[in-house]
C-alpha cells in the first residue's frame, strides 16, 4: 500500500546510532550499510529514492519501496499516509477486487492500561464490521460481536500483565494485534504465551457461572483457549514449537 510520495520516520523508541539501528525494545543493535541509512534518514520514500539513485542505485525508487516495506514489517519504520490518500488507495483497488494491506504500527504503550487504549480502536472497528451480523441475530448477536471486540483487548491485556517489568511495544498489523519485546528464558516466555489467550477465556468462565444467560454471549471470549492449540502462535510457544 506504501507509495513514492509517503512520509516515512523511524518507529517510536528506534533510533540511529552511526550505521546501526537502536531499538531497546527488541534488547539490540542492527547494522546498517550506507544505502540503508540514506533510506532510514529520508523524511518521504521519495527522498529516500532520489537519494539512493544519486548514491549508484539502479533502480532507487523500487529499491527504496522494498526496503522501508521490509523495515516498516519489522516494526521499525513507521509509514505516514494521509487519509485522503489512503481512502483513495483503497478506492482504485476495490475496482480491481483487491485489498490493500495498510503498512504496520508500532505504538509505545505503558502498561496493561496503554495496551488498553492502544487497541481501542482497532476493537471498535471490529465491532462495527461485525455489526450487520449482529443486527440480524438480534441483541445476542450485537453483544457477541462486542465481546468480539473485548476479547482482542483482554488477550494482550494479559500478555502485557505476564510482561511485568519487561519493555514492550504494541504492533497494529491491521487488526491483527502483537506485542513486541526481547527475547525471554522459557518460563517467562511460556506464561507470557499462556496468559494472553487465558484471560479473555477464564473471563468467560467467571461471567457464565455469575450470569448463565450471557453465555452465549460470552463464547467469542471463551474461544480464545483455542489460541493455546499449536494451531495458534500462543500455543506453539506455550510448548517450545517457535
Amino acid at each position: 500500500m506504501i507509495e513514492l510520495g509517503d512520509a516515512i520516520d523511524l518507529a517510536p523508541g528506534v533510533d540511529l546510532v552511526g550505521l546501526r539501528l537502536a531499538d531497546p525494545i527488541r534488547g539490540c543493535m542492527i547494522p546498517l550499510n550506507d544505502a540503508a541509512r540514506l533510506v532510514v534518514s529520508a523524511a518521504t520514500i521519495e527522498e529516500a529514492a532520489s537519494a539512493l539513485t544519486s548514491a549508484g542505485a539502479s533502480d532507487g525508487a523500487s529499491d527504496a519501496l522494498a526496503f522501508c516495506g521490509v523495515l516498516n514489517t519489522r516494526g521499525l519504520l513507521s509509514v505516514r499516509i494521509p487519509l485522503r490518500a489512503r481512502v483513495a488507495r483503497r478506492a482504485r483497488a476495490f475496482r480491481y477486487g483487491l485489498v490493500l494491506h495498510a503498512p504496520v504500527r508500532r505504538v509505545a504503550v505503558r502498561g496493561p492500561s496503554g495496551v488498553a487504549r492502544g487497541l481501542a480502536v482497532p476493537a471498535l472497528v471490529l465491532m462495527l464490521a461485525l455489526a450487520p451480523v449482529g443486527v440480524v441475530a438480534g441483541v445476542v448477536g450485537l453483544a457477541a460481536a462486542a465481546a468480539t471486540g473485548a476479547g482482542i483487548v483482554l488477550h494482550e491485556v494479559g500478555h502485557a500483565l505476564a510482561l511485568r517489568g519487561v519493555p514492550y511495544a504494541l504492533i497494529l498489523d491491521g487488526l491483527r494485534p502483537e506485542l513486541l519485546h526481547r527475547r525471554l528464558g522459557v518460563v517467562r516466555r511460556r506464561s507470557v504465551a499462556i496468559a494472553g489467550p487465558l484471560l479473555p477465556a477464564a473471563a468467560a468462565v467467571a461471567l457464565s457461572l455469575a450470569f448463565r444467560p450471557v453465555a452465549p454471549v460470552v463464547a467469542p471470549l471463551a474461544a480464545h483457549a483455542l489460541a493455546l492449540s499449536v494451531l495458534a502462535d500462543d500455543g506453539r510457544n506455550a510448548c517450545g514449537l517457535s
